[in-house]
């Protein structure tokens, strides 16, 4: 469902939060381009975060699949939600590590649903950098 989930077109379609006037950073290193951030402060999930809005169907379950890693061990959050308020989300917790690894979610859509509903990743409780590649989202 997703557009440019492998960051090969920069920051196309990915927002810093629900700005639709943002670009979320992106680097390429040896010819992969990723997103990455680097948390220097912990504080509230959602003060560093990307996002791509997306149509999400309330009752739908989707499954969120995305490789993540680190520079040390910290938790993430991923997940799906509404791209204002009352922002209804579903969303798990993920402890990524140095190890660049394939994380697959399930998510339920059973209490929300709109036209520009979003993919979350809420970064900002934790210190250290956050990479992130090769996104997807389908509905199962």
């Amino acid at each position: 469902i997703l557009t440019n989930g492998d960051f090969e077109n920069g920051s196309d379609s990915w927002l810093i939060g629900v700005d639709d006037n943002s670009s979320a950073p992106v680097v390429t290193d040896a010819g992969n381009t990723y997103y990455s951030v680097n948390v220097t402060a912990a504080g509230n999930p959602y003060d560093v975060n990307t996002s791509q809005k997306v149509e999400i169907i309330q009752g739908n379950t989707y499954t969120l699949t995305f490789d993540a890693w680190s520079d040390v061990n910290r938790p993430i959050i991923a997940g799906i939600g509404l791209s204002k308020d009352p922002w209804s989300n579903s969303t798990e917790t993920v402890d990524i590590t140095p190890t660049r690894t394939t994380y697959t979610i399930t998510l339920s859509a059973a209490d929300f649903g709109a036209t520009d509903a979003r993919v979350i990743f809420d970064l900002g409780a934790a210190v250290g950098m956050v990479n992130l590649d090769d996104v997807s989202l389908s509905s199962n």
